[in-house]
């Protein structure tokens, strides 16, 4: 069976939208009678999706900075390798000129 990853962050931004969308459907219907604690409930669900939406921004930028760093990589990568053909290039052209002086004395 397929075990289920839970990331918290993500669940304490959804748990957050769903909270702040049924208090604005109760407050509007009329049945949310706003005491101090009941109109607490928006700010805890907007700092939850707040916290959820920032942890959840880390790790985007995380994944791009890594990114980032690999194409550098392979920039150098790419380098060396033109290097090297650069080198192959000038081989076969000095062999070239050896087979060709060869050839004329044959």
């Amino acid at each position: 069976m397929k075990k289920i990853k839970v990331d918290i962050w993500k669940l304490m931004f959804w748990l957050g939208v769903i909270t702040l969308f049924i208090w604005l459907l109760l407050k509007t219907i009329g049945i949310i009678n706003t005491p101090l604690v009941i109109q607490l409930i928006p700010f805890v669900s907007a700092i939850a999706i707040i916290f959820g939406a920032i942890k959840h921004i880390g790790k985007f930028i995380h994944r791009v900075e890594n990114g980032l760093l690999d194409i550098t990589d392979l920039k150098v990568r790419v380098g060396k390798i033109e290097n090297t053909i650069d080198t192959i290039k000038f081989d076969i052209h000095s062999i070239d000129k050896r087979v060709a002086i060869i050839e004329s004395r044959v």
